[in-house]
């Protein structure tokens, strides 16, 4: 009797504290709706209308969904059973594909749709399959014989697995991507807390909640499937990273003004290399390629051939010309001819610097470093060092 007594007041105490608990996470997450909106409509204003903004305002609206979902979650306006409650659960997947997108757009400063891009919505379509027999289940009743409580249980749990892993996987490559903007000599770290690039704050938050939330997915998940409560300390978590999320989103949209853009192309882009969207060549192989080029020009100097030509480096480094051409651009947006006089223009520098060379004329200097005309080197001294070989050597 006593025991039962016990029971019964623990069931009591328990379903206080989910109402209590209930009822304060929907006075918040009706503040952290309203918010949300605002910032979705100023994202949607015409000067704010560009790729970047739009990736942003996605992630916006997919949380906004998420927070509606607990709002009716937790104020019992629909029974916690019904399968409707479910529809925003394969929405889950959406979030990773966007937030590539969005570093996407705002590492390389620009955005070009292509097919292959529509692979990134395989697990929402998933999703949305293991979805349908909760719908059927719902609708015709007698058309489907299985336990839609245990369905529901098997699907939270595999799609809450799936979810985080991409989010850990999706994460990754954002990482991978700062690496590339702020060169490789850096750490994930010093990438990560160099706000010198204020327009890539949010980001870097962003992808590093992305690894915390697939901790509470994939933990979660085992969670509400273990769990005899409705709702489960899954549901609590979930709902406060959300409005951490949110939150620190606002703090951070409000101040650091960079993070929202007004046009497209104001958006700074990463000098290491501007990738060639129409063309097969990947940054890593880019990259690859200019080692290759600056190992032969720094070890056998070629520049120092006043011939020497397009045709010589295709010759013995066997890269098409085309090749080099994008590379050259993409890293340095230099052409064939600037890349090379750029090595004569340093080679004239250490010529000039020595005191054996003191007496040396210019132009003299200027043959030995492989120019093969006064005029030329002239116009490509001025290009690159803003002054001319005068008065360059005037100040040594």
């Amino acid at each position: 009797m006593i025991i039962g007594l016990s029971e019964v007041s623990i069931a009591q105490y328990i379903t206080r504290v989910d109402i209590i608990t209930g009822m304060n996470f929907s006075i918040v997450i009706i503040f952290c709706i309203a918010q949300i909106i605002v910032l979705i409509i100023i994202l949607s204003i015409r000067r704010f209308r560009n790729y970047v903004n739009l990736f942003l305002a996605a992630i916006l609206v997919i949380i906004l969904l998420k927070f509606l979902y607990y709002l009716v979650y937790f104020s019992g306006f629909i029974d916690k059973e019904s399968s409707w409650l479910y529809s925003i659960r394969f929405l889950q997947a959406m979030p990773p594909a966007i937030l590539w997108f969005y570093a996407t757009a705002i590492i390389s400063g620009s955005f070009f749709m292509r097919k292959r891009m529509l692979l990134h919505a395989i697990p929402l379509l998933v999703g949305f399959i293991f979805f349908i027999p909760l719908m059927l289940k719902s609708f015709f009743p007698d058309l489907i014989s299985f336990s839609l409580v245990n369905y529901n249980k098997w699907f939270g749990l595999i799609f809450s697995e799936v979810t985080g892993l991409l989010f850990i996987v999706y994460s990754q490559a954002i990482f991978r991507s700062f690496y590339t903007f702020y060169g490789a000599n850096k750490s994930l770290k010093a990438c990560l807390f160099d706000f010198t690039n204020q327009h890539l704050t949010l980001l870097k938050m962003l992808s590093v909640m992305m690894n915390i939330y697939s901790l509470i997915l994939i933990s979660g998940g085992f969670i509400a499937f273990y769990a005899n409560t409705i709702p489960t300390l899954f549901d609590y978590l979930d709902t406060g990273f959300l409005i951490l999320l949110s939150y620190l989103m606002i703090f951070i949209m409000v101040s650091t003004p960079k993070v929202i853009h007004y046009k497209y192309s104001s958006i700074p882009k990463s000098h290491k290399l501007l990738k060639y969207e129409k063309s097969g060549l990947s940054r890593k192989e880019a990259i690859e390629d200019m080692k290759e080029m600056n190992n032969w020009m720094e070890t056998e100097k070629p520049f120092l051939n006043s011939s020497l030509s397009l045709g010589d480096m295709i010759e013995k480094l066997h890269i098409p010309g085309h090749i080099i051409s994008e590379v050259l651009n993409g890293l340095l947006n230099q052409n064939f001819y600037d890349y090379i006089n750029n090595y004569r223009i340093e080679e004239f520098k250490k010529l000039a610097n020595l005191k054996t060379n003191t007496n040396e004329t210019n132009l003299n200097l200027a043959f030995k470093s492989g120019f093969n005309s006064k005029t030329t080197f002239n116009t490509a001294f001025k290009k690159f060092t803003k002054q001319t070989p005068s008065q360059f050597r005037s100040e040594i």
